[in-house]
């Protein structure tokens, strides 16, 4: 085995070469074609390059992710959380079928007061978050005289990171 044999063979009319003790497998082969000795790892080309900054710029800012808004909803009372997501934009009748909304029919149970007050965060920051929403909130909790709730948002989003337990402690 010191040796190394290599062999042509065809396969489905193109020419392989196949070294003895290497397995023929696609996903060695494309190991092979995608590294390259000269360089010393993939290639790398102006389509992958932006492709890869535009997957950035659609990523969630972390601090307003599913995660971060259910701590923040289980922190923070009902009332002002629908204050704050009134001043954010939210309509009433959009609050109001969240609060009304029931888990059973059988037992008419609402829905947990923490997941009502996600679901009303939520339905304000859709499917996409940017810094912009994050400033629009920050300037909300200030504009009702919650600085501490602010100050916990505003040092998690320059951490970027999630908002955590701890934070509001």
């Amino acid at each position: 085995m010191s040796e190394l044999h290599s062999d042509r063979r065809e396969n489905n009319g193109a020419d392989q070469r196949i070294e003895s003790g290497s397995v023929d497998t696609p996903r060695a082969r494309a190991r092979s074609v995608m590294t390259t000795k000269l360089y010393g790892g993939r290639p790398s080309s102006a389509f992958s390059n932006r492709v890869t900054s535009a997957r950035k710029k659609k990523e969630d800012v972390l601090v307003l992710s599913h995660q971060s808004l259910m701590t923040f909803a289980s922190f923070v009372n009902q009332q002002l959380i629908e204050l704050i997501a009134v001043k954010l934009g939210v309509h009433r009748s959009t609050i109001n079928k969240i609060k009304t909304n029931v888990i059973d029919e059988v037992s008419k149970l609402n829905e947990p007061i923490v997941l009502q007050n996600f679901k009303m965060l939520w339905s304000w920051r859709g499917p996409k978050s940017t810094s912009r929403m994050v400033e629009q909130l920050l300037n909300v909790l200030r504009g009702i005289n919650r600085w501490e709730l602010a100050a916990v948002v505003s040092t998690a989003h320059k951490e970027q990171r999630r908002m955590r337990m701890t934070d509001f402690m």
